[in-house]
């Protein structure tokens, strides 16, 4: 019986997997009908136009521009192989000229340089003209294409970057004077060029040109060290050196300084021989900066504790944000302790013609503002486990907005009134709602929802006109929710509903009435029982 049913099943998605079927191959059809003619001239072996289908880019046109069989490759075509540009290559499309460099993608894939044929495109790839060279302590080193306003950075880059043992302090470019067989040779410091790739000493190079990138002696000789590095660097924490960094290495390993930086004195911390005593050396970073080889670029320890303090208040901003019904929300700068709510109020253009300012607040966000012990404590603890204090407590501030402050923002707009003008706080938020000329009716009503407010009418008004209770509503545990204050009252006749209040229903609790009997029974039980004993007790 369960084999038929699942021949059946079978039979009846096959038709459903035969159409999918068709469609991706009507999609893969589809792209391979498309063919875009895509022109490869310049250095390349059979330059010509050639039909690519859209999902090609422009080194595989490059690539079909360049076969050729096997039986026909001679020394002369790898001479022009060798000497077709990877790097300075130029793709004419739409009278646009793009350049592309494909070692970029080949290296590390940017895919700007490597981008999809579209028809009509015509591929440019000259000969090389330029090159520089790069040895030394880089992982990829040799030879390659230099291109208009390349610099040391970009061909460590193309080196796949510098290998674990490269001195940073200094690094050579030998050059060629004047198209002579002379050479000079240019000092440049590493630690400059990697924290600040704008630096002067990251040169523009020349046709060429070649870098030696020096290696630290006897670096896989030399011991492991552990230095930790805090304060005002990009990426603080403990890193894993050897023997020989110093100070301004370890600084580079954790990102460089930040902006904030304060240069005129450092801390390392350093522990005396082998015992737990420690030291404390100060540090000039603008010396050090200044010249590498100065005396203050310590050589690091084990355990060295760098600390790089931040300039005080350095560009502190101070900001509030108002939103709402006001001519021009935002975010608006104010200075700590002196900028009033009323201040920021004017900044904004004032309240538009549609503010709520009954209900608009002034909240205050930041932590140390508003952290609360008591509560924090309570949500770690089960309701069972709190007092009745503790838990009417816990409710309260659950349904409290925190931070808020006891304004009337319609006393402090029309009367200016100075109890209400709050000194502002960065963080602090400021909303001003608009007119809600509605009450929600919430739960156990036939029609929960909106209601329009009609001034002067107590709840059952909009209970009524939400359709009346619905048969579930349990009427004696009506609340009225304040939209102002977030208050919940128990509401009569006489209660005033506002403008935005909430009228909450809940529902009966479901009752078993066969467990409500047997308790009752057994109470009763238990009362004959105590009844009975007094009886006997009494003859």
């Amino acid at each position: 019986m369960k084999k038929h049913i699942f021949i059946v099943i079978l039979i009846m998605l096959l038709p459903v997997i035969l159409v999918a079927q068709s469609k991706m191959d009507l999609t893969n059809s589809s792209y391979q009908m498309i063919q875009y003619n895509v022109s490869v001239v310049g250095n390349v072996v059979n330059p010509g136009t050639y039909s690519l289908s859209p999902i090609k880019r422009i080194s595989d046109a490059i690539h079909v521009a360049n076969s050729i069989p096997t039986d026909s490759i001679s020394a002369g075509v790898i001479a022009l192989l060798n000497n077709s540009s990877t790097r300075n290559i130029t793709l004419k499309r739409k009278n646009e000229n793009i350049h592309v460099d494909l070692e970029r993608f080949l290296r590390y894939g940017d895919e700007k340089n490597n981008p999809y044929v579209q028809d009509g495109d015509i591929i440019v790839v000259p000969a090389i003209e330029q090159k520089v060279t790069i040895s030394g302590s880089v992982n990829r080193g040799g030879e390659f294409e230099l291109v208009k306003n390349d610099r040391i950075m970009d061909i460590i880059m193309l080196s796949m970057g510098l290998s674990d043992n490269a001195y940073l302090n200094k690094a050579e470019v030998v050059r060629f004077i004047n198209q002579s067989d002379s050479t000079e040779i240019i000092e440049v410091n590493l630690f400059e060029i990697l924290n600040n790739p704008a630096s002067e000493e990251n040169l523009f190079l020349e046709n060429d040109d070649r870098i030696f990138i020096k290696s630290i002696p006897e670096y896989h000789k030399r011991k492991q060290l552990s230095v930790s590095v805090f304060g005002a660097v990009i990426n603080g924490g403990e890193f894993d050196l050897t023997e020989g960094y110093r100070l301004y290495d370890a600084i580079a390993v954790a990102g460089g300084l930040s902006d904030d930086a304060y240069l005129d004195k450092a801390e390392v911390v350093r522990f005396i021989n082998d015992s737990d005593s420690t030291r404390i050396i100060n540090i000039d970073l603008n010396k050090v900066i200044e010249n590498p080889e100065f005396p203050d670029n310590l050589l690091l320890e084990n355990d060295d504790r760098i600390f790089i303090k931040s300039i005080p208040e350095y560009h502190r901003q101070f900001n509030i944000s108002i939103m709402g019904e006001v001519k021009f929300p935002g975010t608006y700068a104010i200075e700590d302790g002196k900028t009033t709510l009323l201040d920021v109020l004017v900044e904004a253009g004032g309240t538009t013609q549609k503010a709520d300012l009954q209900n608009a607040f002034l909240q205050r966000r930041s932590s140390e503002d508003v952290v609360d012990p008591e509560f924090e404590r309570l949500k770690l603890m089960l309701v069972e486990d709190m007092t009745p204090l503790e838990y009417e407590y816990f409710k309260t501030k659950s349904r409290e907005k925190r931070g808020k402050f006891a304004t009337n923002f319609q006393k402090l707009w029309f009367e200016n009134d100075p109890e209400f003008n709050f000194l502002l706080k960065t963080g602090d938020y400021i909303y001003i709602p608009d007119k809600t000329v509605t009450v929600t009716i919430s739960g156990q009503v036939k029609n929960p929802g909106l209601v329009t407010y009609v001034e002067g009418n107590n709840y059952l008004y909009y209970v009524d006109k939400a359709g009346g209770f619905a048969w579930r509503a349990r009427k004696g545990k009506i609340r009225l929710i304040k939209a102002n204050t977030g208050e919940w009252l128990k509401p009569n006749e006489n209660t005033p509903v506002e403008v935005g209040d909430m009228v909450f229903i809940p529902e009966k609790p479901d009752i078993d009435y066969w467990v409500l009997t047997k308790d009752i029974m057994t109470i009763a039980a238990q009362i004959a029982t105590v009844i009975i004993v007094i009886q006997n007790v009494a003859k």
